[in-house]
């Protein structure tokens, strides 16, 4: 299990939709297992759950973020990023 989305350590502008509501992003990571199930973390707090395609959609704010991915088998990975502004 390897995270595909927030690189490490990036740094991230969330965009506004042309209503200006505040955008999301998707993390992502790749599964050797097709059938894994992955639970999502953003800050140590649960935000739900994927099976076959490992994407979350989540809204931050501006600062330092954690997103941690853990499958059924109880493998973790985690992922620090930015928010350095919206726009």
């Amino acid at each position: 299990m390897e995270f595909i989305y927030p690189s490490r350590d990036a740094r991230i502008f969330i965009p506004r939709s042309l209503q200006g509501q505040l955008m999301s992003m998707l993390p992502e990571i790749a599964h050797r297992r097709r059938n894994a199930t992955v639970y999502w973390h953003l800050d140590n707090k649960y935000i739900g759950m994927t099976r076959h395609i490992h994407q979350t959609e989540i809204r931050v704010g501006e600062g330092e973020h954690l997103i941690t991915a853990v499958d059924n088998e109880g493998m973790t990975v985690s992922r620090k990023f930015y928010c350095i502004g919206t726009f």
